[in-house]
């Protein structure tokens, strides 16, 4: 049997299944290592949707796992190499370099020759977002070069990879993705109630229904949805569904006021166990970030695994694998309004194709699922076992 730990920030609901995939099914002997207490069985105070919030899905079953209490960054780090000793002194997975901490794990385990995987979203276009002294990135890419398996989610990761003149032995395929299963049983479900829960939204059934969904925030840029259908005259003949909360929602409930726009309508947050519903009741998913920082973009995943097409912007980590000459949807420059109110007139002039190009997309996302991220882990770990 294989011997893994993992250090994870803290417990995300993306990341559950594939724990429980590498354990139950790859038979990975996992110690997943949270550095915050998990919030499993109470409300955790979210401040991009401005709430708490309380995943309604199981997200501590499956594997095995602890944490690293709070302390000075010495305790700490005694604390995991307790645990590390106690589980067998395995490879360590790292999931990114977001604190002081996982800087001194990574150069630690590098230093002690212990195998590391590293998986990070990050790429070149979100690393240039902030400034950092010529010492740090050549930290980093030191980190890098001696990592012993870099786990690509998709191209512009690995393209970073290859930026930071990592070797490309040591890539290994990480293909981001979603639990595309419970996804579709649960939307085909919510299908058979679509036309009577659009009516209690005020939405025309009939009409074609643009979604977003996600958080109300600024690089989401969901008044650039509004702005977009305004503009191209689409006020009568379409739809707009939000689905999320966050700090934008009041304006754009006053956005909506100005622009003299009807047909919309703000669900509010779905729990995880829910969020099929938004894609039985949106046909067109609409990811506009403006931000590099949108390094993938889940939410896309997610709608093709419903067989619904996408339209997305460039900024959008996942566009690469998921979108762009795929047949899934359409591309957009990020925060170009124009470009948008084309490409929506453009997505419902061909309204007729959109169950052919859900259906592309449902292939696209298939080998994007925990299974084949797990499998990538095994892969890596296998490599470095010979």
């Amino acid at each position: 049997m294989r011997h893994l730990l993992l250090l994870a920030t803290h417990a995300i609901q993306y990341q559950t299944p594939v724990f429980r995939c590498l354990q139950e099914q790859l038979q990975v002997d996992l110690l997943v290592v949270f550095l915050r207490e998990p919030a499993f069985d109470r409300p955790d105070w979210d401040p991009e949707f401005g709430r708490y919030v309380q995943w309604d899905i199981p997200l501590s079953q499956g594997f095995r796992w602890s944490t690293v209490p709070p302390g000075s960054l010495l305790s700490r780090l005694r604390v995991l190499a307790r645990l590390h000793r106690q589980a067998g002194r395995p490879p360590i997975m790292l999931t990114g370099w977001s604190t002081p901490l996982h800087w001194l794990i990574w150069t630690c385990a590098i230093l002690a020759r212990i195998p590391v995987l590293q998986c990070a979203e990050t790429n070149r276009l979100s690393y240039s977002l902030r400034s950092r002294p010529l010492w740090r990135h050549l930290w980093l890419r030191f980190l890098i070069r001696r990592t012993s398996a870099l786990l690509c989610i998709g191209q512009r990761n690995r393209e970073f990879y290859e930026w930071m003149r990592a070797s490309a032995a040591r890539f290994f395929s990480y293909p981001y993705g979603v639990d595309n299963e419970r996804f579709q049983q649960s939307y085909r479900q919510h299908c058979t109630e679509r036309a009577g829960r659009l009516a209690e939204l005020g939405l025309d059934p009939v009409l074609p229904v643009l979604l977003f969904c996600g958080k109300l925030i600024r690089k989401k840029r969901p008044d650039l949805l509004l702005q977009a259908v305004a503009a191209a005259g689409l006020a009568q003949r379409v739809n707009v569904l939000f689905v999320g909360e966050g700090e934008l929602r009041p304006q754009l409930e006053a956005q909506v006021a100005e622009l003299g726009l009807s047909r919309v309508a703000f669900l509010g947050f779905l729990n995880q166990s829910q969020m099929p519903l938004a894609y039985a009741l949106g046909e067109l998913l609409c990811l506009l970030s403006d931000s590099p920082s949108e390094t993938w973009g889940l939410v896309v995943n997610e709608a093709l695994a419903c067989g619904r097409p996408v339209l997305v912007s460039e900024s959008c980590g996942c566009v690469p694998d998921l979108v762009a000459g795929r047949g899934t949807g359409w591309i957009v420059p990020p925060g170009d309004l124009a470009s948008t109110a084309q490409a929506l007139t453009d997505a419902l002039e061909q309204r007729a194709v959109w169950p052919a190009m859900g259906e592309r997309g449902q292939a696209v996302v298939a080998n994007h699922a925990p299974a084949a991220m797990a499998r990538g882990v095994v892969s890596a770990l296998q490599a470095m076992s010979e």
